[in-house]
């Protein structure tokens, strides 16, 4: 019975530290430096997985209203 539990826990509790929080609009708002980084980062992605397209779209989004305009076609995010 304890040997099950574990076996379930296990897996459970890896993939919760693994996954990452998805950072939001107005946190890339906040955070000019990160936000830079994130849009360096999604250009330079060949592939973009579900968590990384709405990282980019939030981090574009926010650059966009902080008044600055990056071109979108340079990056794998087409909103």
């Amino acid at each position: 019975m304890m040997n099950s539990l574990l076996l379930l826990l296990i897996p459970a509790l890896f993939i919760m530290g693994c996954t990452e929080s998805i950072h939001t609009e107005k946190y890339y708002k906040e955070h000019p430096k990160e936000r830079i980084t994130k849009l360096k980062e999604c250009k330079s992605l060949d592939y973009i997985n579900a968590a990384q397209k709405e990282e980019c779209k939030n981090a574009f989004r926010a650059n966009r209203k902080h008044g600055e305009i990056i071109d979108s076609t340079k990056y794998n995010y087409k909103h």
